[in-house]
Formats: C-alpha cells, sequence, structure tokens
C-alpha cells in the first residue's frame, strides 16, 4: 500500500494516464496489453448527424445504437483497426441569451477512436460501400471532423451530464480562427482546472474535415482520406460535468468568453449543446483518461 492507496491502483492510475497522454498528442506508439510498444497510429473523429426524414427518430436510434455501432466496430476490427466508439443523443441547446430549448437542428454525435496498426489496417472498398449502404437506413447531413485531442481534468469524480461547444468559423477563415480559439480553449482549460462540478473536458483541434457525399440523401457517403479545402468548425469541447445543473452553470460562467470569442471576424459562432451518452453517463461513470474513479 502507499499511503492507503494499493499499488495496483497506482499501476492503472499510471496506464491510464499513459494512455490519456498519447491520445492527446497524436502518438505513433500505444501500450501493448501483453507489454512494451506496438507501432500504430491512434485517430481521433468527431462526427454529428442527423436521423433520416420521414423515419421516427426512436427507430432511427434503434437502429444506429443496436446495429450500426456494434456493426462499425467489429467490421474495422475484422480489418485489423481497433476502434473506440461513443454516441451521445442531443438533448437541448443554449441560445445566445442564455436559455435552453430543445434541440431541434441536432441529433446525435460521434466520438470514435481507432488505433491503425502500421501494416494494413486499411479500410477495405467492401467495408466503406457497406456502412454506406447502412448510413441510408437511418442517417442524413453527416460532418466529420479529424482532431487532436487534449484531456484536461477537473475536480469532479464522476459524470452524469454531457455538454459540446462547437467553435464555427467562418467561411474562408479557418486558418484565421485558430489563435483566437486557442486563446479561448486556454482559458476554459483553467477554469476547468479549479472547477468542483467538471470531472473532465476533452479539447478538440480540427485538423481536417472529411469529405461527405451524397447517396440518397445528402451527407451519406465518405471517402476515407478525402478532406474539405476548408473546414467550417475550429475546436469541438466535450465537457463532462457532475450534472445537468453544473454543467449549465458552468457554461453560463464561461459565456463572456464565448461571446468575446463570436465577436472575433474569423468565428461565426460558440454552439453549446447539452447531450445523453449512452449508459456511461447514466452510469456516472467518467471516460477512460486517466481520471481517478
Amino acid at each position: 500500500m502507499l499511503g492507503g492507496v494499493s499499488a495496483e491502483r497506482v499501476a492503472g492510475r499510471a496506464a491510464r494516464t499513459e494512455r490519456a497522454i498519447l491520445y492527446a498528442h497524436g502518438p505513433d506508439h500505444v501500450p501493448s496489453p501483453r507489454g512494451g510498444i506496438v507501432l500504430s497510429r491512434v485517430v481521433k473523429s468527431i462526427a454529428f448527424l442527423d436521423h433520416l426524414p420521414g423515419k421516427s427518430e426512436e427507430a432511427c436510434d434503434r437502429h444506429y445504437v443496436q446495429h450500426h455501432v456494434p456493426f462499425v466496430v467489429n467490421m474495422m476490427r475484422e480489418t485489423g483497426i481497433d476502434a473506440s466508439y461513443y454516441t451521445a443523443k442531443a438533448v437541448a441547446r443554449r441560445h445566445i441569451d442564455g436559455h435552453w430549448t430543445p434541440a431541434v437542428r441536432e441529433w446525435r454525435s460521434a466520438s470514435i477512436r481507432v488505433s491503425i496498426p502500421a501494416e494494413g489496417g486499411a479500410l477495405e472498398e467492401g467495408v466503406r460501400r457497406a456502412i454506406e449502404d447502412d448510413h441510408r437506413r437511418f442517417l442524413c447531413n453527416l460532418r466529420s471532423y479529424l482532431c487532436s485531442e487534449s484531456v484536461v481534468r477537473g475536480r469532479a469524480t464522476e459524470a452524469r451530464a454531457k455538454f459540446i461547444l462547437e467553435v464555427a468559423s467562418r467561411p474562408g477563415s479557418f486558418a484565421a480562427s485558430r489563435q483566437p480559439t486557442d486563446e479561448f480553449l486556454d482559458a476554459v482549460t483553467r477554469r476547468v482546472e479549479q472547477s468542483d462540478d467538471i470531472a473532465l473536458i476533452l479539447v478538440n483541434r480540427v485538423r481536417r474535415q472529411e469529405v461527405a457525399q451524397e447517396l440518397d440523401l445528402p451527407g451519406q457517403g465518405f471517402s476515407p482520406g478525402v478532406f474539405t479545402d476548408e473546414p467550417d468548425a475550429a475546436a469541438f469541447v466535450e465537457i463532462y460535468a457532475s450534472s445537468e445543473a453544473h454543467g449549465r452553470a458552468f457554461i453560463e460562467g464561461i459565456a463572456g468568453l464565448m461571446t468575446a470569442l463570436e465577436c472575433d471576424a474569423a468565428v461565426r459562432e460558440v454552439r453549446c449543446t447539452s447531450f445523453v451518452e449512452s449508459s456511461q453517463i447514466a452510469r456516472g461513470e467518467l471516460p477512460d483518461y486517466g481520471v481517478d474513479r
């Protein structure tokens, strides 16, 4: 025992922290479950999607959660790509005057992290087409971004609510939006580190935006490795709070920072949406990013 904490727990913390650091800095190496290091690339993707018009939201939810997510993860693993896939359902959106209304425009977000072996692991054409064919059954208007991720811990020990801040850049202003966005993210990070109500945030700086193609409807198809010339967002901040009320209070505390960022000529808006993330949030558990449980 070390100060009342078992050596096994200390080792577990170290392993989780190592994974967090590796994920945060976009490494070429990931710890092997058998010890040592294996060569691979870790890629983080944030995506947003609408449910299929003419089909009930409940039916689209069932298909997405019960069929599509396991289907995609299993298909990737069969190709040699190790994937983790978290999806969250939009609940409410904050308006500029501070009031919240039920989310109408938004439906779901997805956070996908893949570890691609140095050799092999390419998404085969047949796999891509199978995923696209399934997209036709439940989604449209897919937006997907490759991001670099940083992990910041707060003081709360559990998470029961999730929020996402989206920093949207104006057309043709993605590069110009980076500096003011970084200043905003640094200020938010300092607030989180002192917060008793926030468990952690994941700061996702957009590097590229993937091209979404039209099939039956816009944004149902995708082409791995094909990107837009100009991403329409600079960053996404995933906030895990101890409760919905505490999360909203924290966001009101940074509302001045959000308003100041929106005054920058390169930034279109800072959009804030609350989400419910599958069973993880329901149980109050934290994502495994080196956070003590």
